[in-house]
């Protein structure tokens, strides 16, 4: 009898595990679909990463008597823009996938050994 409780107990932890990483691959259709989205091409991509990148890249190699913003501030924004596209997987020049999409491949893996462990588990 206590054997088949640690056994169920395990079933529990498994597709509770399951759940949570169901959510992170979820996470990662809706960037997808997000990233299809015009607005968010307009606003995110080629406003803000776009536009404001390049504002800020004219900024900080104009002379120093004519600068608008100080440089550490403008340096906090790239880094601000690098971790977006680092997140979000938005840098097609590396070619480097985002943090969502290798998270969600990730979980992707784990899911798929959790269902076999199940299986085994179920016999």
């Amino acid at each position: 009898m206590s054997e088949q409780l640690n056994i169920n107990a395990k079933g529990t932890e498994i597709l509770e595990e399951i759940e949570e990483l169901e959510s992170i691959v979820e996470m990662n259709k809706k960037l997808s679909r997000l990233k299809l989205n015009p607005d968010f091409q307009d606003v995110i991509v080629d406003g803000y990463i776009g536009t404001l990148s390049k504002q800020l890249f004219l900024d900080l190699t104009r002379p120093l008597i004519i600068s608008g913003i100080p440089h550490d501030e403008v340096y906090a924004k790239l880094d601000a823009i690098r971790h977006l596209k680092y997140e979000l997987g938005l840098d097609e020049d590396t070619g480097i996938i985002g943090v969502i999409e290798h998270n969600s491949i990730r979980a992707q893996d784990r899911i798929d050994d959790l269902r076999q462990e199940i299986g085994k588990i179920n016999g």
